[in-house]
């Protein structure tokens, strides 16, 4: 079902997908980041590609280690350039160090809005364990962040879910929800999950008459209504820097087999 978007929801929409920022490497799954993140750039939105070259596992193969070095740059240089190709973005940028202190420092430095990385096959505990790139930017990147699933990207989604609970956290990951379905034309569900914290009154207003009520908790319910859809999004409450992904939309994006949008407060200029 589609829901119009508030009038006064779109005068302040947030600007989430403004300035969008993607690592790159040589993985599919981050070309899959790329391709939604072109889709999901706003008409006159920012969009860089970010190859980051990682020279410390190169320099444990001993002998052969400016070989490994020069092999996994020509690597990232040409995902990087094919990427390039295919989604002609604003910016490209491409530089070493370590992929996860590279990707926050230069959301930082160019002001992102919104952050994209591919989610390979792994889980919340795994994430946690090895602090992978996803795991990063959840944690401690300073904007949105989009945690990329194949499925769609050369087009749209066909469906959009948005969890509410009547917090002003979900209040902007609706308010972002709401103008991407009406930019790109596609469905949105409102989902309202009763299992968990007490829920504001206001949640069950007019404006929510369509939404999917579900007597589990956010994670479980979310995920089951995005079993179908393509784009699930979320609003975070958490403070930046947790020690674990234990909070509600951390265990969202690994409960869910979409792709999950977090949305953040919008940065204050």
């Amino acid at each position: 079902m589609n829901t119009p978007l508030d009038p006064a929801l779109a005068a302040a929409r947030a600007d989430v997908f403004d300035r969008i920022l993607v690592e790159v490497d040589e993985t599919p799954e981050s070309l899959v980041a790329a391709a939604q993140a072109k889709c999901l750039a706003a008409t006159d939105g920012e969009l860089e590609l970010l190859g980051v070259i990682e020279r410390a596992p190169a320099a444990q193969t001993g002998m052969a280690a400016v070989f490994a070095a020069d092999s996994a740059e020509a690597e990232v240089a040409a995902a990087l350039e094919h990427a390039e190709r295919l989604f002609e973005p604003t910016s490209v940028r491409f530089v070493a160090g370590r992929a996860r202190d590279a990707l926050l420092a230069e959301a930082a430095a160019v002001e992102a809005t919104l952050v994209c990385v591919g989610l390979h096959r792994h889980g919340r505990r795994i994430a946690a364990l090895f602090g992978t790139l996803d795991a990063a930017a959840l944690r401690d990147a300073p904007c949105s962040v989009l945690v990329a699933r194949p499925g769609w990207g050369a087009t749209k989604p066909r469906r959009i879910v948005v969890g509410v609970d009547g917090s002003p956290e979900s209040a902007r990951a609706k308010q972002a929800a709401q103008s991407l379905a009406e930019r790109l034309g596609v469905e949105l569900q409102v989902v309202i999950a009763l299992c968990g914290k007490a829920l504001d009154e206001s949640v069950y207003g007019p404006e929510n008459a369509e939404a999917l009520i579900d007597p589990r908790d956010p994670p479980a319910a979310l995920a089951a209504a995005a079993s179908e859809s393509d784009l699930l999004v979320v609003g975070h409450r958490g403070a930046h820097g947790a020690r674990t992904l234990g909070g509600v939309a951390e265990r969202t994006v690994y409960a869910a087999r979409s792709s999950v949008l977090v949305v953040r407060p919008a940065r204050q200029r």
